[in-house]
């Protein structure tokens, strides 16, 4: 099950980041979207509180790819897309 959905991530982070060289004008602007687009559920997560946190890093291509917020420990612990009590 983990190797199946961390493909599905790294898959649909590889689309965007092809979607957005492709949308970009030049290679500085798809490359800074690309680091962007990898960093941001670490940011969404650290930054937004609560379980809204954690659901929008999830929507984030990249949302199961990261250190504090990776599927493993969100699977690990069973608080994976938590919705409430």
């Amino acid at each position: 099950v983990m190797l199946v959905a961390n493909f599905l991530i790294f898959f649909a982070e590889v689309a965007f980041v092809l979607m957005a060289s492709v949308w970009a004008k030049n290679n500085l602007t798809a490359l800074s979207v690309a680091l962007i687009s990898v960093v941001a559920p670490l940011i969404v997560y650290m930054v937004v509180p609560g379980s809204f946190g954690e659901w929008l890093s999830t929507l984030i291509p990249a949302g199961g790819i990261g250190f504090s917020n990776a599927l493993l420990y969100k699977m690990i612990n069973f608080d994976f897309l938590y919705a409430g009590g």
